[in-house]
Parts: C-alpha cells; sequence; structure tokens
C-alpha cells in the first residue's frame, strides 16, 4: 500500500517504511523535532461508491513509542471534496508506548459520498507504526464509532 503524507506539518515528521516484525513491512510516522507545531498523516483514498447508503470499517494494527497523541482517522467526502462524515478518535486517542493492537473506525456512509481518505496520525512527539490495514463494508449490527453518525436500516 502506498501512503501519502500530508498533515497541517508534515515536514516535521519523518515518514518510511520497516520490517514489522513477522515476515512484512508496516508504515511508519515519527516525530523529527522535539515539539512538532502540528500533526502528521498517512493518508490514502478510495472510491466509496460500493458503501453508499452502508457502514464502512477501516481497521488496522497500530503500535506506538512514546505518542503524544496517535490515531486512526476515516473521512467520507462528497464529490466537491466536502465533509460529509469524520472519526479521528478526538475521544479515543491512542498514547505513550503501545505493543500491536488493533484500532477501528466505523462510519456512516451518506448516498452521495464519492470519496472515504483515511489513515493514521501523529500528533507531537513519538512515533507510531501502520500494519494490516482493512477497509471493508459491516452491517448495521456494527456500532459507528462516532456518537453523533446516523441510524440508518437497509431493506
Amino acid at each position: 500500500m502506498a501512503w501519502a503524507t500530508t498533515g497541517l506539518a508534515p515536514e516535521d515528521y519523518a515518514f518510511g517504511s520497516e520490517s514489522n516484525g513477522h515476515g512484512g513491512d508496516c508504515a511508519l510516522i515519527r516525530a523529527r523535532v522535539a515539539r512538532p507545531r502540528d500533526f502528521g498523516t498517512l493518508s490514502q483514498r478510495a472510491p466509496a461508491a460500493r458503501f453508499r447508503g452502508g457502514r464502512v470499517r477501516l481497521s488496522a494494527l497500530v503500535r506506538t513509542d512514546g505518542a503524544e497523541r496517535c490515531a486512526l482517522w476515516l473521512r467520507v467526502d462528497d464529490a466537491a471534496n466536502r465533509l460529509l462524515a469524520i472519526d479521528n478518535m478526538h475521544a479515543r486517542p491512542i498514547r505513550g508506548t503501545t505493543g500491536w493492537t488493533r484500532h477501528e473506525c466505523v462510519l456512516w456512509v451518506p448516498p452521495e459520498a464519492e470519496w472515504l481518505l483515511f489513515g493514521l496520525l501523529l500528533h507531537g512527539a513519538g512515533a507510531a507504526w501502520l500494519d494490516e490495514v482493512v477497509l471493508e463494508a459491516v452491517g448495521g449490527d456494527v456500532a459507528t464509532t462516532i456518537p453523533h453518525a446516523p441510524s440508518v436500516t437497509i431493506r
């Protein structure tokens, strides 16, 4: 998977890949300065068409080392690149040093959705690794991970 590097201060971060310790590679984001000015992200974009009117789950393994604030993020945009929904784990950030742990974001995808944007963000000091990323459709029985997401039943 090729990752774009973005954010409000991407120059304050180093991006790359490393061995994941079990025969493959994982993506990496690491603060290059002691006090980054803002966040940096690894990101990708995928068409939303097959998820419209349902729920989508982004899940991945994340490992951190001294992370000030790290999070998976999933965003839904329309054709004009306007934000329709976002979960950036604001209320449940990953902090400190953690082993490989699976995290997820689940959003409802409105019918007018055009793009899904997703990835890993690091805000502040530390480092984070990303592996085994999965983007999949899930049923209405899977709760969204943001409390204000609409509840829709598809028949």
